[in-house]
C-alpha cells in the first residue's frame, strides 16, 4: 500500500500533520497555493495543549526560544478602570507555558524540521477523485498527484472542503479585526504581561511577541459587506479609540499604516462530516473559529497529531479517518461555541449590557474564569 499522503495547505495545521505522519512512517507531501512561506507579521497564541503536541514532534524547545511567555493578562474598561486579571502562569500546573509567537517563526521551525522538498509551492488545488486504492488530486496548472490520503488543511476558504461537501456558507460573526506591530518599549507594557481594553462594541489588546515587538489587535462591530473606512485604517482606528485608556492611542500612532491588517471575522457552522473515504479536513477547513480564545492554531496542531494517532497501525484508512473525526469533533465544537460566545459578549455595544458584563467579570473569581479554559487545554 502506498504511504504517500497529499496535504493541501502549508499553514500550521498542515505542517504539524505532515510532521506527525512522517513520525509514524508515512510520506507526506504538502502542496501550497502561495509561491513561498508567509512573511506577514501576525502573531499566534500557543497554549499548553499545543505545546504537548509540539514537544512530541521535537520542536517545542525551538519555538519557546522564539516566543514570549505570557504570565498575566490585565483587562480594563475604556476609561482605564481595572476589570480583572487573568493569571496565565500555567507551566507548573499544566506542564507548559502560554506564549505568543510570530506565525512566520512557527512556520519556519516546522518547515525546517520537515526538511527540504516537503512542500511544493505555487500549486493550487482544483479537484480530487477517489478510487478504491488511492485518491487523485488535480492542480490548476494541469499537474496531477496520487496518494493514499488527501488532507485538506487549506483554511476557512478550503477548496478541499468544497470538493468534499459542496459550498459551505461562512458565518459572519459581526465584527472586524485589525492587527499590527510596533517595536517594544518597556515603559508601555511590562515584560510577560498582556492587556486588553473593553468598550462598547470594540476592544483593544496588546501583547509582547518575538523579536522585541509588541503585537496589538483591535475589534470593531461591523457589517458583513463593509469595506475599510475611507479615512484609512489608521485614522479610522484613532477616531474610534480616541481618549481610550493609555497606551491605545500611543500604540496606534506608532504603527506603520502600511503594515496594519484588517479582516472581517467569520467562522463556519458545524459540518455534517469532514471525512469521507480517503479525504479528510483539519484546522480551519474543518472548524474555523473566531480568534477570541487564541485557540485556532492550537486546535489545528492537535488535529494533526490526532490524525496521525488514528492512522497508526490501521490498514483500512477510511476507518482511521472516521475515528480521527470522532475523536476531535466534540472537542472542537466546544471550542468553537465558547469562542463565539466570548466574542458576542465582549463585542456588546449596549451600554447597559456592557455595564452588566463588566460587573460580572470584575466580581467573578479567577478560578471560575480558568475553569472553561481548563476544559480546552487539559492537564496532559
Amino acid at each position: 500500500m502506498s504511504k504517500k499522503v497529499l496535504i493541501i495547505g502549508a499553514g500550521i495545521g498542515g505542517l504539524t500533520a505532515a510532521l506527525a505522519l512522517k513520525r509514524i512512517g508515512y510520506e507526506p507531501v504538502i502542496f501550497e497555493r502561495s509561491p513561498q512561506p508567509s512573511s506577514n507579521g501576525t502573531t499566534l497564541v500557543l497554549w499548553p495543549n499545543a505545546f504537548r503536541v509540539l514537544q512530541v514532534l521535537g520542536v517545542a524547545d525551538d519555538i519557546m526560544k522564539l516566543g514570549v511567555r505570557n504570565l498575566k493578562t490585565s483587562v480594563f474598561t475604556a476609561k482605564g478602570q481595572p476589570l480583572y486579571e487573568l493569571s496565565l502562569d500555567m507551566e507548573a500546573e499544566y506542564g507548559y507555558p502560554v506564549m505568543t509567537v510570530l506565525r512566520a517563526d512557527l512556520q519556519r521551525v516546522l518547515l525546517e524540521r520537515l526538511g527540504e522538498g516537503s512542500v511544493v509551492w505555487g500549486q493550487e488545488f482544483v479537484g480530487a477523485k477517489q478510487g478504491d486504492e488511492q485518491v487523485t488530486v488535480n492542480f490548476a496548472n494541469g499537474h496531477r498527484e496520487q496518494g493514499c490520503l488527501l488532507i485538506g488543511a487549506d483554511g476557512i476558504h478550503s477548496k478541499v472542503r468544497t470538493a468534499l461537501l459542496g459550498e459551505v456558507p461562512l458565518r459572519f460573526c459581526g465584527f472586524a479585526a485589525y492587527r499590527g506591530m510596533v517595536d517594544n518599549h518597556s515603559t508601555i507594557l511590562p515584560q510577560q504581561i498582556g492587556m486588553e481594553v473593553w468598550g462598547e462594541g470594540k476592544r483593544f489588546g496588546l501583547f509582547h511577541t518575538g523579536h522585541q515587538g509588541l503585537y496589538w489587535f483591535a475589534t470593531l462591530n461591523s457589517m458583513a459587506d463593509s469595506d475599510s473606512s475611507p479615512l484609512g485604517i489608521k485614522q479610522h482606528l484613532l477616531h474610534e479609540f480616541a481618549s481610550w485608556h493609555p497606551p491605545v492611542e500611543q500604540i496606534l500612532h506608532q504603527t506603520d499604516e502600511s503594515k496594519m491588517l484588517r479582516h472581517l471575522i467569520y467562522d463556519i457552522p458545524s459540518l455534517p462530516y469532514w471525512s469521507k473515504g480517503r479525504v479528510t479536513l483539519l484546522g480551519d477547513a474543518a472548524h474555523a473559529m473566531t480568534p477570541n480564545l487564541g485557540q485556532g492554531a492550537c486546535q489545528a496542531i492537535e488535529d494533526g497529531m490526532a490524525l496521525a494517532e488514528s492512522i497508526q497501525g490501521e490498514s483500512i484508512l477510511s476507518l482511521a479517518l472516521q475515528r480521527y473525526e470522532a475523536k476531535r469533533n466534540s472537542q472542537v465544537r466546544k471550542v468553537v461555541s465558547l469562542s463565539n460566545r466570548m466574542g458576542r459578549v465582549s463585542q456588546w455595544s449596549n451600554p447597559m449590557l456592557c455595564g452588566v458584563r463588566n460587573w460580572v467579570f470584575a466580581t467573578l473569581p479567577g478560578s471560575m474564569k480558568l475553569k472553561q479554559l481548563e476544559r480546552i487545554i487539559g492537564k496532559g
